[in-house]
Order: structure tokens, then sequence, then C-alpha cells
């Protein structure tokens, strides 16, 4: 049971740091877009 845990542990970690880096960029692609739909 405790090999399990540390799985789901690992897991859990590589989910957040994976999101953690994932949301700038899609603050980015949305930024964007919404500047071009605002200039037109």
């Amino acid at each position: 049971m405790r090999w399990l845990f540390l799985l789901l542990l690992v897991l859990n970690v590589f989910y957040y740091i994976w999101h953690q880096q994932e949301a700038p960029l899609r603050a980015k692609d949305v930024t964007p877009l919404s500047l071009y739909r605002g200039a037109q």
C-alpha cells in the first residue's frame, strides 16, 4: 500500500508542475486573441 501511496503522490506532483507550466502558455495564447478582437 505504501508504494501505491507514493505513486499517487508523485503523479500529483507531476500533474501540478505540468499545469503550472501550461497556465502561462494558455494566458499568452488567449491575450493576443482578445487584443486582436479589440483592434477590429
